[in-house]
């Protein structure tokens, strides 16, 4: 028994010694747009990430590493002709405009493996799993209204009443690029991804006796296979710059 420990131990070192860290920054954007032409009713979603990770190049073409990242997503409704209700009573306004923001979370452990390579570009495989937390939304209101001149209201209000937690496994290409020896380019396509998706709203009142939340699963594989740009990354690119030591 104790040969077995000596002799995985020595395993163990002689890994660690050849290995090599990576530390870098990551980015992300990616937005969305749903337009009505009938109507000139509107509705963007915008998505931004920033993070660090640190890995261990365990051998020249296998990576293990972990992402820690901050997003910040921001939709906005814009309705051209809309009825709202205020102080108990009806009002038609104009260009009604709704505006959600959130913030978040992720943390990602990814393993991926160098597939091909050409020149200093390499095309590589990565495995990885995101756990995320988005806050509550904060959401700013603004419309014309015909009842006051088209003075402009503008009304800054927490009306947002879930939290949204995310569970995400998925298999996708990455192509990096070696400046140099040590510092490299990595550039993430979403749209091919194939993965396992859950994502829970929960839903909070003032009575708590009315909370409850709300459970959506997706299993999703092809190109531009999400049906919607995820709250916590950027949807379609994820750039990252490292510095290998």
């Amino acid at each position: 028994m104790k040969k077995i420990l000596i002799f995985a131990a020595s395993m163990m070192i002689a890994v660690l010694a050849n290995s090599q860290i990576i530390v870098g920054a990551q980015g992300g954007y990616g937005s969305s747009q749903e337009t009505n032409t009938m109507n000139a009713d509107l509705r963007s979603n915008a998505n931004i990430l920033a993070g660090v990770q640190v890995g261990y190049m365990v051998t020249p073409k296998l990576l293990v590493s972990l992402s820690f990242n901050f997003n910040r997503n921001n939709t906005v409704d814009f309705i051209a002709t809309d009825s709202i209700k205020r102080e108990g009573m009806r009002h038609e306004v104009t260009e009604h405009q709704l505006s959600y923001n959130r913030s978040g979370w992720n943390i990602t452990p990814q393993v991926r493996y160098e597939l091909l390579r050409y020149g200093n570009m390499k095309f590589n495989l990565s495995l990885q799993g995101i756990y995320g937390k988005m806050g509550h939304s904060s959401t700013t209101e603004s419309y014309l209204s015909w009842r006051n001149n088209h003075e402009l209201i503008v009304d800054d209000e927490i009306i947002g009443d879930n939290t949204i937690t995310m569970l995400d496994i998925n298999l996708r290409p990455t192509l990096t690029y070696e400046f140099s020896e040590h510092l490299i380019a990595e550039l993430s396509l979403d749209i091919l991804s194939v993965g396992y998706r859950r994502v829970t709203t929960a839903y909070e009142f003032e009575d708590e006796t009315k909370n409850y939340s709300a459970m959506t699963t997706d299993i999703y594989g092809g190109i531009n296979s999400s049906r919607e740009p995820l709250l916590w990354e950027n949807g379609l690119l994820h750039l990252g710059l490292y510095y290998k030591f």
